[in-house]
């Protein structure tokens, strides 16, 4: 067998067979947001009323909307959007989250404080938390960013500071501290790096949620402006001419949902191929 046929063999197989096809349905995606210019030719803020309301067709193969503008055109330019920003939220969760949970787990008197503000956090579930927010700083990208950053760095923190609160009594870390290391190396070498597995986890499970949360806000109307390309954007203008113009709901809707099926399915190969006691089954 060769080593091609071997590495195909592997990728095939149970134990990876979620990722690649988490990774399959999430790279079309990627590849729209990335070569958006190169697929869609058309710009997907020009007005073209004459055009309006146009049904797919050749000229227009997701149709055009109530101003005219193409409709394929501001779905692949919205998933550049919605990953820009799914992307940078899952980012700041992971830092500040992660962060914060190190130093809960591991300092005893700053945890009082930490983890009564993420449970004040926690306490409102995370779209009402992020409306909240975006209502009070306003419309806009990097708002909408902070808003679904701060609804979900709690959730991180919490898995975070339990794990450090397991691992930091294990005998490694006794060791660690008995040899003379650092504080700052103990938390990276040997507590942060057992946190890896359920954190890859939990932050594709962020990103999955965030673009959701992403386009429940932009259709609630405190989102992303309504100029920007982006999937509740596009749902938002249709949703009153869903009986008559059904392209301009369910094209971005399937886009929203192709995307959270395909990050879940990762997530979920993800875990298997990580977790020990699945590794074998």
């Amino acid at each position: 067998m060769s080593r091609g046929q071997r590495i195909w063999k592997m990728l095939t197989g149970r134990k990876y067979r979620q990722i690649v096809v988490g990774v399959g349905m999430f790279s079309v995606i990627l590849i729209c947001a990335i070569f958006a210019p190169l697929i869609a030719h058309q710009d997907p803020s020009f007005y073209d009323v004459p055009n309006r309301m146009l049904p797919p067709s050749s000229a227009h193969l997701f149709g055009t909307d109530v101003f005219g503008r193409d409709v394929f055109a501001r779905t692949i330019y919205g998933a550049r959007t919605s990953l820009a920003i799914s992307v940078s939220v899952t980012v700041l969760c992971g830092v500040v989250g992660i962060f914060l949970g190190l130093i809960a787990g591991y300092f005893r008197r700053l945890e009082a404080v930490i983890m009564r503000v993420m449970d004040a956090l926690m306490a409102f579930p995370n779209i009402l938390l992020a409306l909240i927010i975006v209502a009070a700083l306003g419309a806009g990208a990097i708002n909408v960013i902070i808003a679904l950053a701060l609804a979900s760095i709690p959730s991180v923190t919490r898995m975070v500071r339990g794990i450090v609160l397991t691992v930091k009594e294990q005998d490694h870390v006794a060791a660690a501290k008995a040899s003379g290391a650092k504080t700052g190396r103990i938390l990276f070498f040997h507590i942060f790096l057992l946190c890896i597995s359920p954190i890859t986890v939990i932050l594709t499970l962020i990103l999955a949620t965030t673009t959701l949360a992403e386009a429940s806000l932009t259709f609630l109307g405190v989102g992303l402006p309504p100029e920007l390309p982006s999937w509740g954007n596009i749902i938002s203008d249709g949703r009153t001419y869903i009986s008559t113009a059904w392209w301009l709901t369910v094209i971005p809707g399937f886009a929203i949902l192709w995307t959270v099926i395909s990050v879940n399915v990762l997530g979920d190969g993800v875990r298997d191929m990580l977790d020990p006691r699945l590794r074998n089954l």
